[in-house]
């Protein structure tokens, strides 16, 4: 019996080196994966964060290119974005695959958005010529209101990001 005793003692130390070996190895992996989601996630959020931005900037653009319709009968083109998607497809995309916390600021936004595309498409078709001072003013007045509402809304969505980011 006293024979076995070194391999037994051999046995439990090379177990006691694997099982050791085995969890640092574990522990490392799931750290990196995890290091790399979060990684992941923040580009995400900060991704979402730009789109949000160049929306603000979107609409704050056509509201002045409204106005300049109204007032003097300019042209009113929209944005085009050059075969590239659009920031509010890839925001609606980016939300509904990946933050379905924002799910609920952004069906409030999309419910601001339709409401100022109506008041858009309104400005796209009408002839602002033979109306008056005050039909204008009270037109582009409505506009810069549906602008600061859909903002609002937009910056509702930008107020919630911080929460998710893991520091």
């Amino acid at each position: 019996m006293t024979n076995w005793l070194p391999v037994f003692g051999t046995l439990a130390g090379a177990s006691i080196g694997f099982l050791a070996s085995f969890g640092i190895a574990y522990y490392n992996h799931k750290r990196k994966a995890d290091t790399e989601t979060d990684s992941r996630q923040r580009e995400r959020l900060e991704r979402v964060y730009i789109l949000l931005i160049n929306i603000k900037k979107d609409y704050f653009s056509y509201s002045m290119k409204i106005i300049s319709k109204v007032h003097n009968n300019e042209f009113l083109t929209v944005a085009t974005h050059d075969g590239k998607i659009a920031p509010i497809v890839e925001l609606e995309m980016l939300i509904r695959l990946y933050f379905p916390d924002f799910k609920i600021s952004f069906k409030e936004f999309e419910i601001e958005k339709e409401k100022y595309g109506k008041l858009l498409g309104e400005a796209i078709t009408e002839n602002y010529s033979n109306k008056s001072l005050e039909e204008k003013q009270k037109f582009c007045s409505k506009t810069l209101t549906f602008e600061k509402i859909v903002r609002d809304a937009v910056e509702k969505i930008q107020l919630e990001i911080p929460k998710l980011i893991k520091a």
